[in-house]
């Protein structure tokens, strides 16, 4: 079962409803500990609307009333019905209306929340200082119903997956009634992932047809893994696999929910914050923020995913859905963009100067040497690049900000080939090569981890010099080391110590 403290994301921050339609005025709730909790009068009005009350709580009040929390699929957002809250007339989306009077029929008249209606879409301030609490809201409720239709053939579709019970025979339709239940765009939209995860209890309705929600995972697993029925929605094993085996990280999520749907791109990174380990730090380190770009997020999640290099291809490609840029010039310009955006926090823009600024280091290297491996066979850069890395990464440091710098730039310079990346591949177009001791190198302790590979120099015209005229005259030079320093550490060439037979490179990050 998802944990009580996890943190999630109200499901629709970013779609305010139509203000003129809106004639209940909120009051400020005041502090994060306040809630809004709604009840549906057992009357309609005079003019035939539901009607609902609204009444501000303490959380830290132990006669605090039980609850319930609501999931369902907004759908256009659009207020096409009406209801009464606290006796003013408000404008409601439809599935809403749906959903509140299918309550109402069913004479559900205890305290409930809803996003749309329990918080005040119109105020970010009040959004954002309710983040941190909204994951209790949804676990601490006393049931969380998750309605998944509203029509009849979707209502007799639940009814008869209810009746059955594993491994009876797949008989009457049944078939049929489970891929029409589990087809519905429902399970398809990104924000339900927290919202079914977080849930201690919940209930599965579709009209007037209700089912307990852990008896219809359990029922969708059992035949995902015994009937053949490969066509299950993979959030619905998503969703199963998160209650049963607890947090994943946002890499996990990303990837496993990648399929999911929201309504603006950056919905896809905020509606897993929820059910993602250690919720609480990414909130605070994503600064999530209503008016950010997908730009803005993808380079936000980059830099915070704390994630060996290897793994940025999959970082990357699970973050396609929201962002994506065509060639590695152009997610060094969006980089770029990135930086001189006056939004990123100063630690992420330095991080990013970084990555930058290795990238220009490989570059020069790449255009200034041919590259061997040890048996003296050609090797690319790519791959030059990738081991010296393997080296330097450590798990124990993996979320301090040189190594992401580190990796990210290995991760783009094997994109395409790095010597067709622009000549203006930093902000500051800075020139850092120095020449140092080798001694400095040789004592320097904290250089633990070292590759090395054989490299000769190109001449103007894109030639290498002969091998065996390499360490004489002029590329003979035993004494200073070639090296590329900025904020984080190191890029450098190194002759041997043993008279300069080799020349080596190594990256190291100098941690601090």
């Amino acid at each position: 079962m998802a944990s009580a403290f996890r943190v999630s994301l109200v499901k629709r921050f970013f779609r305010k409803p139509n203000a003129e339609e809106d004639g209940y005025q909120y009051e400020p709730l005041g502090n994060r500990y306040m809630i809004r909790l709604l009840r549906l009068e057992p009357d309609l009005t005079g003019d035939g609307h539901l009607a609902l009350s609204i009444k501000t709580f303490s959380r830290l009040d132990r006669n605090i009333p039980a609850y319930h929390a609501l999931s369902y699929c907004w759908g256009d957002p659009k207020p096409t019905r009406h209801v009464y809250l606290g006796g003013k007339l408000c404008g409601v989306h439809e599935n809403l209306w749906q959903l509140l009077n299918l309550l109402w029929e069913s004479s559900m008249f205890d305290y409930f929340w809803t996003d749309c209606l329990s918080l005040n879409q119109n105020d970010d301030l009040e959004i954002c200082a309710q983040l941190p609490v909204m994951g209790q809201i949804y676990s601490k409720a006393t049931r969380v119903i998750l309605c998944v239709g509203y029509d009849t053939q979707g209502q007799d579709a639940l009814e008869r997956f209810s009746i059955w019970e594993p491994p009876n025979a797949l008989g009457n339709g049944m078939i049929e009634a489970y891929q029409l239940i589990t087809s519905v765009v429902y399970w398809n939209r990104v924000w339900i992932v927290q919202e079914v995860a977080s849930a201690q209890r919940g209930t599965v309705i579709a009209g007037k047809s209700s089912m307990d929600l852990v008896q219809f995972l359990d029922k969708a697993i059992w035949l995902y893994h015994n009937a053949g029925l490969p066509h299950t929605i993979p959030s619905i094993l998503g969703i199963h696999a998160l209650r049963t085996q607890g947090e994943k990280t946002l890499l996990e999520l990303l990837c496993g929910f990648q399929h999911c749907q929201s309504t603006k791109p950056i919905d896809r990174v905020y509606g897993l914050l929820g059910v993602v380990a250690d919720s609480w730090s990414w909130i605070n380190q994503l600064d999530v923020q209503r008016d950010k770009t997908p730009r803005d997020v993808f380079w936000d999640v980059v830099f915070e995913a704390g994630i060996p290099w290897p793994q940025y291809g999959s970082l990357f490609s699970a973050l396609e859905p929201m962002y994506k840029a065509d060639g590695p010039q152009v997610w060094v310009d969006s980089l770029n963009e990135y930086i001189q955006d006056p939004k990123t926090p100063g630690n992420r823009r330095q991080q990013s100067r970084t990555t930058l600024e290795v990238l220009g280091a490989m570059r020069e290297l790449m255009l200034s040497y041919e590259c061997f491996d040890n048996s003296n066979q050609q090797m690319s850069w790519r791959s030059a690049f990738q081991f010296v890395l393997s080296s330097v990464w450590d798990p124990a440091l993996r979320f301090r900000r040189s190594s992401t710098a580190f990796g990210l730039a290995i991760f783009l310079a094997g994109l395409a080939p790095i010597g067709k990346l622009s000549q203006d591949i930093t902000p500051e177009k800075p020139v850092a090569w120095k020449t140092c001791n080798v001694d400095m190198i040789s004592i320097n302790q904290s250089w633990s981890h070292r590759k090395s590979f054989l490299l000769r120099p190109l001449l103007t015209d894109g030639q290498s010099p002969p091998l065996e005229s390499y360490f004489v005259g002029n590329y003979q030079n035993p004494n200073p080391a070639i090296m590329f320093n900025f904020i984080g550490g190191f890029l450098f060439v190194v002759p041997c110590s043993d008279g300069g037979k080799f020349l080596y490179t190594s990256l190291s990050p100098m941690l601090r």
